[in-house]
């Protein structure tokens, strides 16, 4: 996983209908790709397969996304979610090449509270979280509690058949927000300052309760 807008590479979604116009409208050519609302803040680029012998890897989508940054960016800002899919980005480094032509400073360190392990080869490439596949991490902001969370997260599925785990839920945020602010009172109690408490254990020991449940300190 990597931090800086919201990206994925490669995965599954329910399908959903909007016209091809509309993208043309961002400035998204529509010749060689394919864009599709999947529902209200998913939108899914994928190419067309053409006759010819098109090489649709990592270099030829890097050259793309450099080309048409307007239209990703209006894409992504207009609705949320970018997911690319049906593309031959076969190993994590050939997602590192895509991930930084399209955001080129990328972090480095990761400062949040789960376990990760960078892939080796890679210097951005990091696991999603070093937890059992039967685990299950909650839906959350990215960060939330720092004072300036990552504005952009690129996620890459290298394998999307697994029969347990690894399923990357996306959620509207946004969409959440709004909901809450249906009611006067439950919106009112976030509208000042927050104070985040966590406790971390000691690098030095073990939890007795989960030894995976977070990065010490």
């Amino acid at each position: 996983m990597l931090s800086r807008s919201l990206c994925l590479l490669s995965s599954f979604w329910l399908v959903a209908a909007e016209p091809a116009t509309a993208f043309e409208e961002y400035g998204c050519p529509t010749s060689e790709l394919h864009f599709r609302l999947e529902n209200d803040f998913v939108v899914s680029i994928s190419p067309f397969r053409h006759a010819d012998e098109t090489k649709w890897d990592s270099k030829w989508l890097s050259t793309w996304t450099q080309n048409n940054t307007k239209c990703l960016k209006t894409a992504f800002f207009r609705h949320g979610v970018l997911l690319f899919r049906g593309f031959e980005i076969l190993e994590p480094l050939a997602f590192e090449e895509v991930a930084l032509s399209l955001v080129p400073n990328l972090e480095k360190a990761y400062l949040g509270t789960s376990p990760r392990s960078q892939i080796n080869g890679t210097s951005y490439v990091f696991t999603a979280a070093d937890f059992s596949p039967h685990r299950t991490v909650p839906v959350h902001i990215e960060m939330s509690f720092r004072d300036s969370p990552p504005a952009t997260q690129l996620f890459y599925a290298q394998q999307v058949d697994q029969w347990k785990g690894g399923e990357t839920p996306l959620t509207d945020f946004q969409a959440v927000w709004k909901q809450l602010s249906s009611d006067p009172q439950l919106s009112a109690s976030f509208a000042g300052k927050m104070k985040y408490l966590r406790n971390l254990d000691d690098c030095n020991s073990t939890s007795l309760l989960d030894p995976l449940v977070q990065k010490c300190w």
